[in-house]
């Protein structure tokens, strides 16, 4: 697929209508830098598997409306945020577009596929990122003595085996969400508990959120676990 300015006019449509809900308005460079991650993520897609979702209508709505439901959640629950890590990132989501949206946010997006956090670095430098650091390793391989205000997981994995590097990367008081659907969420809900009572974690009120791609409902989730503030 080729972006043109049709393309790119049907993206910032989309998505505008789409943050509208919430309501997040993004501004007129906001907006800009969103359409041309969009625009280097199809065109880099030709040669490195970031993605299968370039049309501009599922783009706006599955990749970058979806990964800002994080800022209505951190409002509703009142959260300061300081520190956020992006755990496999891919093509840079949810990393990117919370970056740009919440430029007060330090950023780190971290994913073991280089090429990837490769094209993530590009983008941040090509639309102008400060907040956004990149790493290329796996969050269970990664030696550090850094902690996060809020770890976050977008297709990943199974929450359960998330929670122990979740854990380990969030500071006290901290939160882990992971991206999900309701019916992943009810699948995994009681492996996931276990899980987080041995790790001193405790699952909170979920996020919940309708996205609307033409006449697709996608109903999603935001699964959230807080840290024992004495862990």
């Amino acid at each position: 697929m080729t972006t043109t300015p049709e393309t790119g006019q049907e993206f910032d449509d989309v998505l505008l209508a789409a943050l509208a809900m919430w309501p997040l308005i993004p501004t007129p460079e906001q907006l800009e830098q969103m359409r041309r991650h969009f625009e280097l993520m199809v065109e880099a897609n030709r040669t490195t598997n970031l993605t299968r979702i370039t049309a501009p209508t599922d783009a706006a709505i599955k990749h970058f409306a979806d990964s800002l439901a994080l800022c209505p959640w951190a409002e509703r629950v009142g959260l300061v945020v300081g520190r956020v890590l992006d755990v496999g990132t891919g093509a840079g989501f949810p990393g990117v577009p919370l970056a740009v949206m919440r430029p007060s946010w330090q950023v780190t997006a971290i994913d073991g596929t280089g090429k990837k956090i490769a094209f993530v670095k590009d983008v941040a430098a090509a639309i102008g990122l400060g907040n956004l650091r990149t790493d290329a390793i796996h969050a269970n391989h990664w030696k550090t003595h850094q902690r996060f205000d809020v770890v976050i997981a977008r297709a990943v994995g199974v929450i359960a085996k998330c929670l122990p590097f979740a854990a380990r990367l969030t500071a006290p008081g901290g939160w882990f969400v992971s991206y999900k659907t309701p019916d992943a969420d009810d699948t995994e809900r009681e492996g996931a508990e276990a899980a987080a009572r041995e790790l001193g974690m405790v699952r909170c009120e979920p996020f919940d959120y309708t996205l609307v791609s033409g006449d697709e409902a996608l109903t999603r989730r935001l699964v959230v676990f807080r840290k024992d503030e004495t862990a």
